[in-house]
Parts: structure tokens; sequence; C-alpha cells
């Protein structure tokens, strides 16, 4: 069994782009969500509220991206890919995210256009123009520095996700104290944490079984 606890390196800025795998567990390991039926997730209406919050993050954050991810009865596992910024959109850009060295797979790329063509390129968050005799250039805009930009997407979400749940009928709901996360730094990661995220649920069922 994994173990949530605080895992920020001091010294690591989580503002900057890159892969990051996290993981947010229910108090006490409550099955608040669902059960797990022969390795199948049934998802219920709390469950439900996790996940639309979920795939919901990046309306709120615009610098986030989703991969693959999870909601299992009693936690949450999921990487957040965390753009770069400035993104300002060219026919030159190459939108192809980079773990390490490498870049990541073609259905990954797939997934991102096709998000990009259905909502657009993500707003980025600006200051106001050093140059106001030309506030059109983008040159004369500096991005706005956002401390701790995986922590604070969390913290909405977890904050967003347990107001709804306390207002149907469970008042007394909580998660775990803050959340565990892992540094993705190659793609061979990148590969083996979507692999344990998608069998996550047979896993864990045959282990409840033995």
């Amino acid at each position: 069994m994994y173990q949530n606890r605080p895992n920020r390196h001091p010294n690591l800025d989580y503002s900057k782009s890159g892969y990051y795998f996290v993981t947010i567990g229910i108090w006490e390991m409550e099955p608040v969500f669902g059960i797990n039926r022969f390795g199948e997730i049934q998802l219920n209406e709390f469950g439900l509220i996790a996940k639309n919050n979920w795939l919901s993050i990046p309306e709120h954050f615009p610098r986030i991206h989703l991969d693959e991810f999870i909601i299992m009865p009693d936690h949450i596992h999921g990487i957040i890919y965390i753009i770069p910024q400035p993104f300002i959109a060219t026919d030159s850009v190459d939108y192809r995210p980079i773990v390490g060295d490498a870049s990541v797979g073609d259905a990954y790329m797939r997934h991102l256009q096709m998000r990009q063509q259905q909502n657009g390129v993500p707003k980025q968050q600006f200051i106001k123009p050093t140059n106001m005799d030309n506030p059109n250039n983008p040159s004369n805009y500096q991005p706005e520095r956002i401390q701790m930009y995986l922590s604070k997407t969390i913290q909405q979400y977890k904050s967003s996700v347990s107001r709804e749940i306390r207002q149907i009928e469970k008042p007394k709901f909580r998660w775990q104290r803050s959340f565990y996360d892992h540094v993705i730094r190659d793609e061979m990661s990148l590969y083996r944490i979507r692999r344990y995220i998608q069998t996550n649920p047979i896993r864990h069922f045959v282990k409840a079984a033995a």
C-alpha cells in the first residue's frame, strides 16, 4: 500500500514544466468513491464528483494538461503535465511535451492537439505590459510568477470535491493530509507509471481477494 505523505523536495520548484505523478488519499482509506468489482471501478455519485472535478482542472489552471488517471474507491492516482510558461501559439511551435530528453508519444500528441482544436490554446496569465507604447506586443509582457503551481492545483481540487460532497449528504468527508507526488524524469518512467495507473484496479482486487 502506498504511503500518502508529503514528498515535495524543499529545493524543487513545482511551478516548472514537467510530468508529476500524484496520489491523493481519502481519510482512513474509506471507500467513498465507489466499489472495485472484479477489477473494474464502479463510481458512485461521490466518485463522479471526484472524476468531473479532475477533468475540469485545466479550466481553472491553464498550465495543466491531464494524462492518465484513475479514481479508486479510496484514493486517486493521476499524471499531471505542467506546460511551460509563457506559451505562445504559432504554426512553428512543437506542442509535444518533453520528458527528460525524450518527447512524448504520438497518442498523447494527438490527444493534446484535439483538446487545442476543441477548446483553443490555453490562455496564459500575464502581468501588465512593461512598455505601454506597444501593449499588444507579447514580448512586452512578463509571465506571472506562480509559486508551487502543482500544490495550488491539488489544493483547489480537493477543496472543490470536499465542498460538493459535503453539500450532498456526507458532511464529515475529508481527505488525507497533503498528497504524494513523484517527479517523472524520463519517458520509460512515464510509460511505467501509466501502466501502473491502468492496472491499479485489477491489482487491488486481486490483493483484496487473496
